[in-house]
């Protein structure tokens, strides 16, 4: 039996997106849906010093705006995308993998785009890169059943960087699994 997976292309998706991604047969990004800002479509959940830390991609009208998700604007007016690219450094600098990605990882962080679909479809395309995987996606044109996985009932336990200082924290980023498993994150997901 296919299954079919109805979500929104978030910002560097959670594991749990990608263990849901890849049990899928088909991928439908539902753009035309309002957005929500429950989705956390523009964030990203990764492990620091600190422990769980969100780095946000600002939006122009705000996060309570009700237009289809594929009409939303990113703002400019800071520079997130040189802090963003700054807190990766620094949070995964010393992860294993992180060497192996920064080149195409600075490419990523120093293109604009417009709209925040078409962001987080870049960062997803840049995960699926370092996964070496090819998912097969269509952009929808009705949005029915979305689901937008964030927590993983079973957590995938893997070495995170700190994990010394703060345990094992779930429900990162995939990312996080990347930086610190490299080509092993995908043997990790299939388990």
């Amino acid at each position: 039996m296919s299954q079919i997976f109805n979500t929104i292309p978030t910002y560097m998706p959670s594991i749990a997106w990608y263990k849901a991604a890849l049990q899928a047969s088909e991928i439908n990004y539902c753009g035309t849906a309002n957005f929500n800002r429950k989705w956390h479509s523009n964030k990203t959940n990764l492990v620091g010093a600190n422990g769980a830390q969100f780095l946000s991609v600002p939006l122009l009208g705000g996060r309570n705006q009700r237009i289809p998700f594929n009409q939303v604007a990113i703002s400019y007016e800071t520079n997130w995308q040189k802090q963003h690219y700054r807190s990766l450094e620094t949070m995964y600098g010393k992860a294993a993998f992180f060497e192996y990605y920064i080149s195409e990882l600075k490419l990523l962080y120093n293109t604009q785009f417009t709209l925040l679909q078409e962001w987080n479809l870049a960062t997803i395309h840049f995960l699926n890169s370092c996964l070496q995987i090819k998912l097969n996606t269509n952009l929808a044109e009705q949005n029915t059943n979305l689901s937008i996985p964030n927590i993983l009932e079973t957590p995938i336990f893997y070495q995170q960087v700190f994990a010394e200082k703060h345990g094992f924290l779930p429900n990162a980023s995939m990312l996080d699994m990347v930086f610190c498993n490299g080509p092993q994150s995908l043997l990790l997901l299939k388990k």
